[in-house]
């Protein structure tokens, strides 16, 4: 899906594919390429809990790698959690700047549920990354050419 504006172009990318995660339970979305965006915001969104849980709480975990197969949490320790008793849908976020070592070229979505009580409790989910501000890589368009960089004149 792409969502074009003058000079910025967004892109939202598929992590963790929907599907309905049983109580304990960790899933590592798919690797997304971010080097040619100036900015990167990983989303988890949840749906409909099942089973009754009375406690836990669901983890949004944002990990990058150098290469796309070494994956490590951004900064060791950043996550986002929701609680079993939120109000459901929800959306949780996690904007990327980059951890410890820089900003990596590669990130995914990682969730983690951690659900207790009821008869075998699960949740929905599914996890995307949007990419945006899109640096323009590549032989530069002519002036008045689709898409403009900035600087460069438009004409009709």
């Amino acid at each position: 899906m792409s969502f074009p504006d003058l000079f910025v172009e967004s892109i939202l990318k598929p992590s963790v594919a929907p599907q309905q995660m049983a109580a304990s339970a960790t899933v590592n979305g798919a690797s997304v390429a971010v080097e040619n965006c100036e900015s990167v915001v990983l989303q988890l969104d949840l749906g409909s809990l099942a089973g009754g849980p009375t406690g836990g709480t669901i983890t949004l975990t944002p990990q990058e790698s150098p290469d796309g197969v070494n994956w490590n949490q951004v900064n060791g320790t950043d996550s986002v959690v929701a609680n079993y008793n939120d109000t459901l849908p929800e959306v949780l976020r996690y904007r990327y700047i980059g951890g410890a070592n820089g900003k990596q070229p590669y990130v995914r979505v990682s969730v983690t549920t951690a659900l207790t009580g009821g008869t075998s409790p699960t949740i929905n989910v599914s996890g995307t990354v949007l990419l945006g501000g899109l640096r323009f890589a590549g032989k530069q368009p002519t002036a008045g050419a689709y898409p403009q960089t900035p600087g460069s004149s438009i004409t009709n």
